[in-house]
């Protein structure tokens, strides 16, 4: 289910950058236009519309921000020329900023026509009517104040087919109602008006023709998002992630990167889904617990403490380092019993009792390593001017901070160890060193070993 949501989630978003892709730079956004036509349908007015002559001319100007929706500036003037007004004609002029809706593109008119479109339009703007300069002065019935000009609000609503004729050039037709608020005059200028607010109203049918600028190849009429056919595309890359998914073996490895897609019920398998064989990572052949791979002594039964090592003596130092197996020994002398040869003890600690040593990752105190410790502590007792440098060290497992870190750590339970036997904190300095200084080689178990150490030297 995650992963299906996840898949889901990409195509999405694929979808909509293939949206935004499309609409980028390259398609053109800009165009210009101009039309001519008739008008009719004017109220009030007294007169008769001579709706067989061109009295519309208009210009526009349109910038299209994706290939559904843009804006349009555009100026109209019309001639008011009808039967019964003599030469008491009325000039009309309008200017209106609109919103435009590519119609064609949402219908989706492509899929039956490449060069047929529609846009709808719609907005508002001013208009003027006014009269010749001659008969300004001549006041109409009813309205002493009459100067001869009458300002008013428009309201345009218009639909717009529209027919390619080249990438750069369109042929159209437009249909506009236009009303108005504020409207004083009736459209003859020669009778107040004394409607409501909505004063008066008209239409318009031109013809025209569009061209479109920029340096792109096509204008974004032109453009179309063709969803079903993309959906069905995405679609069937989803369903090829999800063959993908499948696990038909149940291993946890998807079939794609399934090396062995027949797997066993309930084998354990590695990353690549292939059957996980005996190996060094499981085989024990001294059957201690401890894995061959991490056994220092892997044909002698030994204790996880001392790393698969058995301690022959008993004496707390495991085989593996003990230079005397089967004598009781001290760690000081690495498993072999003390001499009394005379030996100054200080310089016999110092140089034998170097180590404790910890498995990876640890820094808690084993068994033997609390016999260890207390013959140092019975040693810094019986020699209370000695002072103690505990150093802590790791392998070169882990990154640099981490190692660090341990060694403190392992520095630090040696310490805590010795102040709970009542050796004043005065008398010894702990600090971590991590992996910087090794005493063996980070290639083997056993160099590893050794190095996962915290070492002692004695200072008088």
């Amino acid at each position: 289910m995650k992963n299906t949501l996840i898949i889901l989630g990409v195509v999405a978003s694929q979808l909509v950058f293939s949206v935004k892709a499309q609409q980028s730079e390259t398609f053109n956004k800009w165009s210009v236009g101009a039309s001519l036509g008739v008008h009719d349908g004017q109220a009030p007015n007294s007169m008769y519309t001579r709706i067989h002559q061109i009295h519309h001319y208009g210009i526009n100007a349109r910038y299209m921000m994706n290939n559904r929706v843009g804006l349009m500036v555009d100026f109209g003037y019309d001639f008011m020329d009808g039967y019964g007004s003599g030469d008491r004609n009325v000039h009309y002029l309008r200017s209106s900023i609109q919103g435009v809706v590519n119609a064609g593109e949402i219908l989706k008119f492509h899929t039956f026509s490449k060069r047929l479109g529609l846009l709808i339009h719609g907005g508002a703007g001013s208009s003027t009517m006014l009269v010749k300069k001659e008969y300004r002065d001549v006041p109409i019935p009813g309205d002493p104040n009459f100067t001869g000009v009458d300002k008013m609000m428009n309201f345009i609503f218009g639909a717009r087919p529209q027919f390619k004729l080249t990438e750069k050039v369109s042929l159209n037709a437009d249909l506009s109602f236009i009303f108005h608020h504020n409207q004083d005059y009736q459209f003859d200028m020669l009778n107040r008006n004394f409607n409501s607010a909505i004063d008066g109203y008209f239409l318009n049918l031109s013809v025209g023709a569009s061209l479109y600028l920029g340096k792109a190849e096509k204008h974004l009429d032109w453009q179309y998002d063709d969803f079903d056919s993309e959906l069905s595309m995405y679609e069937e890359k989803l369903k090829m992630l999800e063959d993908k998914m499948k696990d038909d073996d149940m291993d946890g490895v998807p079939n794609y990167l399934d090396a062995e897609p027949n797997s066993m019920s309930g084998a354990k398998v590695n990353a690549r889904g292939v059957t996980e064989k005996p190996s060094d990572a499981s085989l024990d052949s001294d059957g201690d617990g401890v894995p061959d791979m991490f056994d220092l002594c892997p044909n002698d039964k030994g204790t996880f403490g001392g790393s698969g090592c058995p301690d022959t003596d008993g004496d707390g130092v495991y085989d593996n380092v003990d230079k005397c197996k089967n004598e009781f020994g001290t760690a000081a002398m690495k498993g072999c019993p003390e001499n009394d040869n005379g030996s100054d003890v200080f310089e016999i600690m110092n140089n034998s009792l170097k180590t404790i040593n910890f498995q990876t990752g640890k820094f808690q105190l084993t068994e033997q390593s609390f016999k260890i410790l207390d013959e140092v502590v019975g040693l810094m007792k019986k020699e209370p001017t000695y002072k103690l440098s505990i150093a802590g060290h790791t392998d070169n497992v882990g990154n640099a901070d981490a190692n660090v870190k341990l060694s403190n750590e392992r520095a630090k339970t040696v310490k805590d160890y010795l102040l709970s036997q009542g050796i004043k904190s005065n008398r010894f300095i702990a600090i971590g060193f991590g992996s910087a200084r090794p005493v063996a080689t980070n290639n083997t178990p056993e160099g590893k070993f050794e190095n996962r150490r915290v070492e002692f030297a004695l200072v008088r």
